[in-house]
């Protein structure tokens, strides 16, 4: 009898483990998911904010396009304090706001999906959970970093690289 209800206690034990797992696992991918739409949403303001200062800085804005996300919403942001006609113009302020709320967001969503991946990873990493992550074949996720971001953009979980 006492055998049964250890045996029982085990088993609820174990899948209730594998359960937060998933349910982790599935947090991680919506955070990533989340970036990458972000991430498109900031690049597709940047590049109405290149196209708008083009008309009258060629010259400052042939760089700028080659540029990572960051460093393009800097130095545009510089090119208006340079330039304050091109701060004038409605249209560039506007976007500029958005592109600086899309980039606080993104880091912020970058932070969210962080704290996820600890939590996931403290919790395959301690004991008794060890037992059943090796059980179910969970492995431990890596951070992610602003840096090497551009080259995760592939939302599917098994395609990720985001151990750099």
């Amino acid at each position: 009898m006492y055998f049964l209800i250890i045996v029982a206690a085990i088993a609820v034990y174990v899948i209730m483990t594998r359960n937060k797992f998933n349910e982790l696992q599935q947090m991680i991918k919506n955070g990533v998911s989340d970036i990458g739409v972000q991430s498109e949403a900031l690049d597709r303001t940047l590049d109405k904010l290149i196209d708008i200062a083009r008309n009258g800085y060629q010259k400052e804005i042939e760089g700028i396009a080659q540029l990572t996300a960051k460093d393009k919403l800097d130095r545009l942001l510089f090119l208006g304090q340079k330039y304050p006609d091109l701060k004038s113009i409605g249209e560039y302020s506007a976007i500029a706001r958005k592109s600086e709320m899309l980039d606080k967001n993104l880091t912020a969503a970058r932070q969210l999906v962080n704290g996820n991946i600890r939590e996931y990873n403290t919790a395959i990493n301690n004991f008794p959970g060890t037992i059943v992550a090796s059980m179910f074949g969970f492995k431990e996720e890596a951070f992610i970093d602003a840096e090497n971001y551009e080259k995760n953009k592939s939302l599917e979980r098994r395609n990720l690289d985001l151990t750099k």
